[in-house]
């Protein structure tokens, strides 16, 4: 059995972002020289989460919106996590697929977006 493993080192701007994963996957997996398989992308970060879905704003806008009122980020004094000096509770409870969630979509084409957070954790 072959296999292949490429780190991405990603980061977005703001608390939350959208990055789309399927070029630089796309690409890992033409490197690798595997034609046939599963590709396994999993967020190392309990801050981050991958999930599959369309590269779309209206989309993006909704998950921001849905995210913010499933774990506010105000006020910050709401999440014990918060307690130890970092301000990123919110973020910690938010991850779609839940911390380092992951997704494995087979090797072929296929779109993959991620949510990331930018805070520290």
């Amino acid at each position: 059995m072959k296999s292949h493993r490429q780190e991405l080192w990603l980061e977005v701007e703001g608390r939350r972002g959208f990055v789309n994963l399927t070029e630089p996957v796309r690409q890992a997996v033409r490197d690798s020289g595997i034609r046939e398989g599963l590709v396994l992308v999993n967020a190392m970060h309990i801050t981050a989460s991958v999930f599959i879905n369309d590269d779309e704003s209206g989309l993006h806008h909704d998950y921001e919106r849905w995210l913010e009122r499933l774990a506010p980020h105000e006020p910050v004094r709401a999440y014990r996590h918060n307690e130890t000096g970092e301000d990123n509770g919110d973020v910690k409870a938010e991850c779609p697929g839940g911390p380092g969630g992951r997704s494995t979509p087979p090797a072929a084409d296929f779109p993959l977006s991620c949510a990331l957070s930018s805070a520290g954790g």
